[in-house]
């Protein structure tokens, strides 16, 4: 079975869909890339993923595949509390988090189950 993202990401000079310009609490330029959208499963089940590139070199770094989760356990706990580009602090602010595996390679964050 084929699975589709329900982004498309294109390189001309059109918008690109799924592209993440603003996140409430961030007060800084990342001055990379990100992405979210949906992993289209079936016609009724989907797959959130939170795509984050490399601070490095995108193009030739490599990529990782972040899927914890399940029942009681979000996958965007990688993300927001351990490895991710940001912290977010207990009142919303999101701040940089100086060891993040974005330093060094382009991240999925794959939230599941669907």
């Amino acid at each position: 079975e084929t699975l589709t993202l329900s982004t498309s990401i294109n390189t001309g000079s059109e918008s690109i869909r799924g592209e993440i310009h603003n996140l409430p609490g961030l007060h800084f330029d990342p001055h990379f890339k990100q992405y979210s959208g949906y992993i289209d499963v079936n016609p009724t089940r989907h797959l959130f993923y939170w795509f984050v590139e490399s601070q490095g070199n995108p193009s030739q770094d490599p990529l990782i595949l972040w899927t914890n989760g399940g029942p009681g356990c979000s996958g965007l706990i990688g993300f927001g509390e351990e490895h991710g580009p940001f912290y977010v602090d207990g009142k919303g602010k999101l701040t940089a988090n100086p060891f993040s595996w974005n330093l060094l390679a382009n991240v999925i964050y794959l939230e599941q189950p669907a």
